[in-house]
């Protein structure tokens, strides 16, 4: 089976400021209405010579970003325990 952008679809995202031009992305998908599943990453910066947003891995994460994770991560485990007792 083919990958289908339009089947592709972000249900929520977060975004934790770094510095007043950049974050640090999260994100929940669903693809052709099947499970949820999380991402975390990109981070996007401004170059302010090009003046444009630059992406990146996430790579390793500070304990700042630990911490606003786990409370992103809980509530992805809401989204998914509602799906689930939605479909029930």
């Amino acid at each position: 089976m083919a990958y289908e952008e339009s089947k592709d679809k972000t249900i929520k995202e977060w975004r934790f400021p770094l510095t007043d031009d950049s974050y640090l992305y999260a994100s929940a998908h669903s693809y052709d209405g099947k499970s949820l599943k999380f991402q975390v990453g990109p981070r996007a910066y401004k170059d302010n010579k090009l003046e444009v947003i630059q992406y990146a891995k996430a790579g390793r994460l500070n304990y700042d970003e630990v911490v606003w994770l786990q409370g992103v991560l809980q509530e992805f485990v809401a989204l998914v325990e509602e799906e689930s007792a939605s479909k029930k």
